[in-house]
């Protein structure tokens, strides 16, 4: 447990998170158990977690990706096509039905940026409110609950030259230090990058009011279990 994780304990709304993670979890676990025992039972346990995970949260989605990261990470020397198909053929078919499943409750609404720009200007907010994040789970002082930041309105903005060169040098380092980094490693930072993706600004727009997007804290559950 971090401190940045208080919003997700805390707030009774905070329990889909809390679900998800441990549904997602769990589902991780057992096809850990699968692949090493190469058994049909731990792989339906998996499916039926993820499914849990899913029906909690969206966020659980992300799992077969965290798996395949896994996998081609952790367990190179063991992985074929063949078996790829194998393992992740049970996710796809559960994400499949769980679409048909919103379509037909109607909840399939997402709502996009209007224009290319603004979705461009709506991810260089969100990295530069994960500079907070990452910041937090460093240094965890200032905690908000439902934290928001501004949307750019134009690349015209010096805060956004400062964000893409700190990025820039994150990438850098990591790209010089990669042969150093070991596989758990690897997966731990993957983890992470995956488990932020649904709320990248790229699949939808996340906001909470006019000019700002949802940055909350509890964004960082799932994605940050690897570094507690």
């Amino acid at each position: 447990v971090h401190p940045i994780h208080w919003e997700a304990v805390a707030n009774i709304s905070g329990r889909s998170v809390l679900l998800c993670t441990l549904f997602s979890l769990a589902s991780f676990y057992a096809l850990i158990r699968a692949f090493e025992q190469n058994s049909r039972r731990w792989l339906a346990a998996s499916v039926a977690f993820f499914i849990l995970a899913l029906l909690s949260k969206e966020a659980g989605g992300v799992m077969p990706a965290v798996f395949f990261f896994y996998l081609i990470c952790v367990r190179p020397a063991q992985l074929s096509w063949k078996r790829l198909a194998y393992y992740f053929f049970p996710f796809a078919v559960a994400v499949v039905g769980y679409l048909i499943v919103r379509k037909f409750w109607g909840v399939d609404f997402i709502y996009a940026w209007p224009t290319l720009q603004e979705q461009a200007l709506g991810v260089l907010a969100f990295l530069r409110s994960l500079i907070t994040h990452l910041r937090l789970m460093i240094w965890p002082v200032d905690l908000h609950f439902d934290r928001s930041q501004a949307v750019y309105t134009s690349f015209n903005n010096p805060e956004i030259l400062y964000v893409v060169a700190l990025w820039t040098l994150i990438i850098a380092q990591y790209w010089i230090w990669r042969r150093h980094i070991q596989p758990v490693e690897r997966l731990c930072l993957a983890w992470m990058v995956i488990g932020l993706f649904p709320v990248s600004q790229i699949v939808a727009a996340i906001g909470v009011a006019p000019g700002y997007i949802s940055t909350a804290e509890h964004f960082m559950y799932l994605p940050g279990i690897p570094f507690c």
